[in-house]
């Protein structure tokens, strides 16, 4: 029972692993718990360990631009693997089947809109026409992407796949009312340029959260934190008169007051859209 104990301890082959691009990466490089994930990746064994490599065909990107970093996307062996096409198939079926007028488009259109006519092939530096390229092919990508990863989320638990969702480093406030970093990375690792655009993480996070009443989404999926299974983070408060008293306490720490105070906020913060979600549902909204 992930979401109370007793919580799924370790990756098994099978699993997904959910959070920040470099989260995953500490967790199933350092991790004892994430050593069979290590070994299943570096391996590029099948299943994949991320709904990440589920490559849609219009992230599959043509050879003309495969050339070009950072628009390209390498592809790993796992992908000529016949079980990947089968878990591929289930996972895509899975979109175009649940929800359609939001899934479908990114399970079978087969290109991103082309805008490679206003590249600038013959100079390899960000100049303007690349930067205006490489924000309109971010638009498209990073919408889907986010979908492609909530839709992974409704698969997983519908199949009974476990989900290990980490929450290191998320700025939890920030996820959960929607806040926009600056996009001044283009140009660097891609996976990490997508956390950093548009949290793809919060959206996830913010899909189990409006879905955590379903009880195969309380079953399967397992969050962690400093290395440990935890509870979700809109439950893992202690009493609340306990952490005001600790926050008022003269002999703790400022750092202690300051993690009490945040987490006061953060839970607020989750009441609030909770209250959002509830008032969309009212109004027949999705």
């Amino acid at each position: 029972m992930p979401f109370k104990h007793p919580f799924r301890d370790r990756f098994h082959v099978g699993d997904l692993i959910y959070g920040l691009h470099n989260s995953r990466a500490k967790y199933i490089d350092n991790m004892p718990a994430f050593s069979d994930a290590k070994e299943h990746h570096d391996q590029s064994n099948v299943p994949p360990i991320f709904i990440d490599d589920y490559f849609l065909e219009r992230e599959i990107i043509e050879e003309e631009i495969k050339t070009r970093p950072p628009l390209s996307v390498k592809l790993p062996k796992h992908i000529n693997d016949p079980n990947y096409e089968e878990n591929k198939n289930s996972f895509f079926n899975h979109l175009k089947h649940e929800l359609p007028s939001k899934y479908n488009n990114i399970a079978t259109n087969r290109r991103y809109p082309r805008y490679w006519d206003k590249f600038d092939k013959r100079n390899n530096t960000l100049c303007d026409s690349e930067r205006d390229y490489v924000e309109k092919f971010e638009a498209v990508a990073i919408k889907d992407f986010g979908r492609k990863s909530k839709g992974g989320l409704s698969w997983a638990v519908t199949n009974g796949i476990y989900v290990h969702f980490i929450l290191d480093d998320i700025d939890m406030l920030g996820l959960i009312n929607k806040n926009k970093v600056p996009r001044n990375v283009i140009g660097s690792d891609w996976a990490a340029r997508i956390d950093l655009v548009k949290s793809i993480t919060g959206q996830e996070l913010r899909w189990i959260f409006r879905n955590r009443g379903d009880s195969r989404v309380a079953a399967k999926i397992q969050f962690w934190l400093d290395g440990k299974p935890v509870a979700p983070p809109w439950v893992e408060t202690p009493n609340f008169l306990q952490i005001i008293s600790s926050t008022f306490n003269p002999f703790s720490s400022p750092a202690q007051r300051d993690k009490n105070i945040e987490k006061l906020k953060e839970d607020a913060a989750w009441g609030k859209y909770a209250e959002h979600v509830r008032q969309k549902h009212q109004n027949g909204e999705n």
